[in-house]
C-alpha cells in the first residue's frame, strides 16, 4: 500500500560531512512522539539535503542518481514545509527531471552536530534516534511571478551566493510537489505522515 503510486529511488543519511550554521538558533528537536513536527522542523532547519532522480544520461540510464542540492522551505522565521530549490538547466538533475519529474529529497539530524548522530557506542547518523526524514514526489518547474518570489526570499536569505548564480548557468527555481512523508526517529521502523498533517505542523 505505501508507495504505490510514487518511484522509490535512492536514500541518503550519511550526511555528517558538512558543518551546520552556527549563526542561527533553532530550538531543540521535537519529541519521537511528534513525528510531523518533527518532520518538519528537520525539513526547515535543513540547509541541504540528497536529492535523487533516475538519470536519463546514456551511461547511467534507469540508475539512481544523488546529489546533494541546497534547500530551504522558507525564510529562518518563516517555515512553509515546502522544500525548494534552485538549479542549472544544463545539469543532469534538470535533464533527469525534465524526462522523468518523480524525486526524493532526504533529510538527516546528522546534518545539526546533534549527539545522537555522531558515531559512537548509542548513537551514529543511522541510529534510530538520528532522525532522518525522506520525502518523494515531483520536481515542478516554477513559471508563476509570485511563486518564484517565494522561492526566491526562501533561498536567497539562507543561501546568499545563489543570487549571483543565473548569469552564468540559467538557474530555475524548483519546488517538490510533495506525495509521500516517511521519517524514522526511534526505534520500530519507518512511520509514514499524511501530508496534511505535515503541513498543519509548525516548527
Amino acid at each position: 500500500m505505501l508507495l504505490t503510486a510514487t518511484l522509490l529511488v535512492g536514500l541518503c543519511s550519511t550526511l555528517v560531512q558538512c558543518a551546520p550554521k552556527t549563526n542561527v538558533k533553532y530550538p531543540p528537536p521535537p519529541s519521537p512522539d511528534q513525528k510531523a513536527l518533527t518532520a518538519r522542523y528537520i525539513v526547515h532547519r535543513a540547509d541541504w539535503c540528497t536529492l535523487t532522480t533516475i538519470s536519463t544520461n546514456a551511461e547511467l540510464s534507469g540508475l539512481a542518481f544523488s546529489v546533494p542540492t541546497s534547500v530551504s522551505d522558507g525564510t529562518v522565521t518563516n517555515s512553509t514545509g515546502i522544500p525548494y530549490m534552485y538549479h542549472a538547466t544544463l545539469t543532469y538533475i534538470m535533464k533527469d527531471i525534465a524526462i522523468n519529474n518523480k524525486i526524493t529529497l532526504s533529510f538527516s539530524e546528522a546534518l545539526f552536530g546533534l549527539k545522537q548522530c555522531i558515531p559512537g557506542l548509542t548513537s551514529d547518523a543511522e541510529w534510530p534516534w538520528c532522525a532522518r526524514v525522506t520525502m518523494l514526489g515531483k520536481a515542478i518547474l516554477l513559471t508563476d511571478p509570485k511563486e518564484i518570489a517565494v522561492a526566491q526570499a526562501a533561498l536567497f536569505s539562507r543561501h546568499p551566493g545563489m543570487a549571483s548564480w543565473h548569469e552564468h548557468h540559467e538557474f530555475k527555481f524548483l519546488k517538490l510537489d510533495i506525495i509521500n512523508i516517511l521519517i524514522i526517529d526511534t526505534f520500530g521502523g519507518w512511520t509514514e505522515i499524511p501530508l496534511d498533517e505535515y503541513l498543519k505542523a509548525n516548527p
